[in-house]
């Protein structure tokens, strides 16, 4: 698998969206993926994530 289309997207000053694809060959698919993270106690944390398949170009 590799990653690509790596976006970062400020939603406030301790609150970001990650978006990315993952290339995947070996099931022949290119999930869409989107990650909120919210800096908590002086650390980045995962506070959701979600994947959506797209078939590959």
């Amino acid at each position: 698998m590799s990653l690509y289309d790596f976006d970062i997207h400020p939603l406030s000053s301790d609150c970001v969206l990650a978006t990315y694809r993952v290339k995947d060959k070996t099931r022949k698919q290119d999930p869409l993926r989107s990650t909120i993270w919210k800096f908590i106690d002086g650390r980045w944390q995962m506070f959701f994530h979600q994947g959506t398949i797209i078939k590959p170009s």
